[in-house]
This record gives structure tokens, sequence and C-alpha cells, in this order.
């Protein structure tokens, strides 16, 4: 039997829980509220799927993102949400998908006199991001070398919006989520080039056997093919 996968069915006899679920705070997918309650649409979306295969005992817990991948890596029960697929994370983890599919664009201040109109018109501003996120990745990939870095999505879109930096790079329904209605994100305007499409996927250590994967495949297509997953993410985003 393979080592890993000795690991997790011990430690489901000793813990009784099955899996250790993590996600990050990250609205509108996944997020705290104000009264300290998990909400989001790939929130509802793991729970629909848990309460589908009968696992009813599970909690998700909230965790930094750097932790979050660190144990992913290393505890063979682990599962995180939601990650950006990447060919690099297809080989490293067992990977449920798509939860999202979403283009990353540039925003900047409605008054900015900014001028975006492909990639190395990009490259002459200071890129607003949050470091490590998927956006700051990729834009290191196009040869983006110039970053403001922001500890989170709501700082980065404060500082976007009170002209501390020129431009920002998101997924339009991260800035039209209902936990930033207190922010004045209608003085940002979205600059008509993406750069990148990103599939948000249900992330899974590598000692999941197969079937247990397929098994969560086949939820999440059943829960894309009825509509359920549109009418959840409705809830969440009001653009």
């Amino acid at each position: 039997m393979n080592i890993l996968l000795l690991v997790l069915l011990i430690s489901i006899s000793l813990f009784g829980s099955k899996f250790k679920i993590m996600t990050e705070d990250l609205p509108p997918q996944n997020y705290l509220d104000k009264k300290g309650e998990l909400k989001g649409f790939s929130v509802e979306v793991v729970n629909l799927i848990l309460k589908r295969l009968g696992y009813n005992d599970e909690k998700i817990e909230v965790v930094p993102w750097s932790r979050g991948i660190a144990t992913l890596e290393s505890e063979p029960n682990a599962i995180l949400f939601s990650m950006a697929f990447t060919p690099e994370r297809a080989e490293k983890f067992k990977l449920v998908y798509p939860m999202a599919i979403a283009k990353t664009y540039f925003f900047t201040h409605k008054d900015s006199k900014v001028k975006i109109t492909d990639i190395d018109d990009a490259k002459k501003y200071k890129q607003g991001v949050v470091k490590d996120f998927s956006q700051h990745k990729n834009l290191i990939k196009e040869g983006f070398t110039d970053f403001d870095f922001s500890p989170d999505v709501e700082t980065m879109v404060q500082k976007a919006i009170f002209k501390r930096v020129e431009v920002i790079s998101l997924i339009p329904f991260q800035l039209y989520s209902e936990e930033f209605t207190h922010l004045d994100v209608k003085s940002l305007k979205k600059i008509d080039l993406s750069y990148t499409e990103s599939k948000h996927t249900i992330g899974f250590n590598r000692a999941f056997p197969d079937s247990e994967i397929k098994k969560w495949q086949i939820e999440l297509d059943k829960i894309k093919a009825s509509g359920e997953f549109d009418r959840i993410f409705k809830k969440y985003v009001k653009e």
C-alpha cells in the first residue's frame, strides 16, 4: 500500500475527521463576514459537495494562503480551495475543476491618465498586486518587475481608489463582491485588456485515491450543469 495513503487512513481512524479542508479569506469566493461566519460562492459549492457525498462532519478552516499550500503538500488528507489552475499545480496536486473560470484585467482610477493598449504599455506603470497571488506570478511571467505590494485584495483596491497606485490587477468579480460594497469601487475603471484566464480548482494532496477525486469531480460537474453554480454565484457578485 502507498505509504501516504496508509498515513491518510490512519489519520482518519485516529481523529475521526476524514479531511483537513482549508481556504483563505478572499471574497467573494471564500471569506469571513463581519460576524466571523465563513461565506462565499466557493464555500457553498464545497459544502454542497460534502453534503451530497455524505461527509456531514467536515469543517472548513480559514488559513493564510502560504500555510494552506504548505499543508496541502505535506498532509495526506489535506484539501485547499479555491486554487488557480497551473501546470505546476496539476503535477504537484490532484485537482477538481473548474469552479469558476475568470479573466484578470488591469484597473485604474477613472480620473487617471493611464493609457494601456497592450502588455508593453502596462509595463510602464507600477503594478499593485497581492504578493505571491496568481496575478503577481503571472505578471512576473510576462516580464513585469515594478510592483506595489499589498497584504490583501481590499488594501490593494483602496490604494487604487485613493490614487496611491496607478494600476492594479484583479478578477472583476472580486471587485464587485458584496464584501466590497463599502468601498467606492465605481471610482475605478476596467482597462479592456485581459492578460490571463484562470480556472479555479479544489486542490487535494496526491495521496488521495483517484476514486475519491472522481466522486468530487462528478458532483461539481452536476452543480455546474444544473445551474446551481450560477444561482450561488449571483448571491455574492453584484456586477
